[in-house]
């Protein structure tokens, strides 16, 4: 079954994400069976599965994908062929800058994209708008 929200992140920054995963669950009352997030158990891959082909289902019809974007993010093969999938599939996505990458590190199919600073109060607040417009649920 697919989620509704595809959190798109470096392994590295498993923290990050296990951070972002909870302010969804308990700030905006998404549930964990509407968020897909490879690093958190519970919320990957299951037991038996191959890694690379269940990552490419649950890439296929999320109704958002939120992207992690960190220095890490952009060394890791895999986040980048998440967000070329996510590209080519035009796919709804909420990038969150991490400091320090800067807008100006920001290029290739992000270039132009409007990107919130997840450190600025004022860009958490845009970014929990945009997703109470794609998952109706959130509080």
């Amino acid at each position: 079954m697919n989620k509704k929200i595809f959190v798109s992140h470096a392994v590295k920054d498993k923290p990050l994400a296990d951070a972002l995963v909870d302010l969804l669950q308990t700030g905006l009352n998404i549930s964990s069976e509407d968020v897909f997030c490879s690093s958190l158990e519970g919320l990957g891959i299951p037991p038996g599965q191959n890694f690379v082909d269940y990552i490419k289902s649950q890439i296929q019809q999320p109704e958002s994908v939120i992207i992690l974007l960190t220095k890490n993010y952009y060394e890791s093969h895999f986040c980048l062929c998440e967000l070329g999938a996510t590209w080519a599939m035009s796919h709804s996505i909420l990038p969150l800058i991490v400091p320090p990458l800067k807008f100006s590190d920001i290029n290739g199919v992000l270039t132009g994209v409007q990107i919130n600073k997840i450190q600025e109060q004022s860009g958490l607040d845009d970014f929990v708008t945009q997703l109470k417009k794609i998952v109706p649920q959130v509080i």
